[in-house]
């Protein structure tokens, strides 16, 4: 099997996933992460373990930010969580 039938079997394993000439996966903009981000995806976390009222207040806050960066989509996945686990 060559390479390039290799990555094309990968690719469409994982159809959302962009590749360079080399074969290596490259990483969507939105899901490069600051350090100031990384530690909101932490927070987010914190306030869904918490699961309370304030705690659910903050998550909805935060899921109103830009659909493409990962801290609303991550705070988005919290509150449904949560939601399911009532």
């Amino acid at each position: 099997m060559r390479i390039d039938d290799r990555r094309i079997a990968f690719e469409s394993e994982r159809p959302n996933r962009t590749f360079d000439e080399t074969g290596y996966e490259t990483p969507k903009l939105e899901d490069l992460m600051t350090p100031a981000w990384y530690r909101v995806c932490l927070a987010i976390v914190v306030l869904e373990r918490i699961a309370t009222t304030e705690a659910r207040e903050v998550l909805k806050e935060l899921s109103r930010g830009h659909p493409d960066i990962k801290p609303t989509r991550e705070a988005k996945a919290a509150l449904e969580r949560l939601k399911a686990k009532k």
